[in-house]
């Protein structure tokens, strides 16, 4: 890929709450609850503080717009904020919202994230841009590979 694998990540969340057509599409708010971020240089868990804002456009296409707190294994904080997308067929992304099991694939999710570092070892945080490849793994369940840019 583009650069040096910073981590892998797993996101829990809430069923998200659905409002209706807005002019522009749909939109889907849910809370972050969990999960787990692995990586050589930088483990932790996802904090219980975040959210989780998709808005699907008419043909299908969802914005992504997430914010995280995660705390590393040793206790340090900082924050992730990622844009993304996600696309597919109809017929695999109504297999996704229904809890079918999807192939990655079928369906295309790639975010941009950046970070926040709230801890100065972790300063080197504020300096990089990353990007990664997503899945549904489940209900309320996410995986990325995030990697940092070269």
């Amino acid at each position: 890929m583009i650069g040096r694998h910073l981590f892998d990540l797993v996101i829990e969340g809430s069923s998200p709450i659905y409002c209706p057509d807005v002019g522009a599409g749909a939109i889907y708010i849910g809370s972050v609850t969990g999960g787990r971020f692995e990586g050589e240089r930088i483990a932790g868990e996802v904090l219980p503080a975040g959210g989780d804002w998709a808005r699907v456009a008419p043909c299908g296409a969802a914005r992504l717009d997430v914010k995280l707190m995660l705390r590393t294994d040793r206790g340090e904080l900082f924050s992730m904020m990622y844009s993304g997308r996600m696309h597919g067929p109809g017929e695999t992304l109504q297999r996704l919202g229904s809890g079918g099991k999807v192939d990655p694939s079928e369906y295309y999710m790639r975010i941009a994230p950046v970070f926040e570092a709230h801890a100065a070892d972790l300063s080197w945080l504020d300096c990089i841009l990353a990007v990664g490849t997503g899945e549904v793994i489940g209900p309320g369940k996410l995986r990325y590979k995030v990697m940092e840019v070269d």
